[in-house]
């Protein structure tokens, strides 16, 4: 049997707790249908479910997302295989400008000068 495209039966589960068993999480996603599978990589703080019909997987992220499983709140989406998965493109930084101290033509430019408090208290106490 085909699967169609945009159809899924895992889901991936974020926030769980770091001591949450995968009894835990199955019995709390078997509300909404037959759930196949369940892994729970240790101290990682996600899960995957996996269930027997796309219906299920398509009730779980509606009705689980944002719910509690032992204090800890979970974000419930469609799991997507690595296979299909489409790379995110590397952002390049962007680059800080930094005042120049030259022209074009490499002259100085002109710059300011600030001038601290002792300095300027010094300059008023000259006799002129």
């Amino acid at each position: 049997m085909m699967e169609k495209k945009g159809a899924f039966t895992r889901v991936f589960v974020l926030g769980v707790g770091p001591r949450a068993k995968a009894e835990a999480v199955r019995s709390h996603f078997s509300s909404v249908g037959e759930v196949t599978d369940v892994a729970v990589p240790k101290n990682r703080g996600l899960a995957f479910v996996g269930f027997k019909s796309p219906l299920d997987a398509k009730r779980a992220v509606a009705e689980l997302d944002k719910t509690f499983l032992g204090g800890a709140k979970l974000q419930v989406r469609p799991a997507v295989d690595k296979e299909d998965a489409t790379p995110v493109a590397a952002v390049p930084k962007k680059k800080k400008k930094r005042p120049s101290t030259t022209t074009k033509q490499g002259t100085p430019s002109t710059t300011t000068t600030t001038t601290t408090t002792k300095q300027r208290d010094a300059s008023k106490r000259r006799d002129p």
